[in-house]
């Protein structure tokens, strides 16, 4: 799987963040706000056929769905995930690169 992070500071007092787990073509994201209980969904792609994937069909539980792309090219899954930084982001986490996760 390949996976790329779209950063975005979010705005407001509260500072969200995601956190990601991968295994296969599973996702697992966590939803945490300090001060608040964390909330996770999975997002399982083993199903997705060859071509884009309509995100806006893609349910969660999560106030905000983290998808915001999802494809498979040549049987290999790309997807874009919402990031969350914080002010003083790494120029890495404020313009990332697609990269290999398992």
């Amino acid at each position: 799987m390949r996976v790329k992070f779209v950063p975005q500071r979010p705005a407001g007092t509260d500072e969200p963040r995601f956190g990601y787990g991968f295994d296969g073509d599973v996702i697992t994201a966590t939803y945490a706000v300090e001060g608040q209980e964390s909330i996770t969904d999975t997002f399982d792609f083993s199903t997705l056929p060859d071509g884009e994937a309509q995100v806006e069909l893609i349910e969660t539980v999560l106030p905000v769905n983290p998808i915001k792309s999802a494809k498979r090219v040549n049987g290999e899954i790309w997807v874009e995930l919402l990031w969350y930084h914080g002010p003083d982001a790494p120029e890495s986490e404020r313009f990332p690169q697609w990269q290999e996760v398992s």
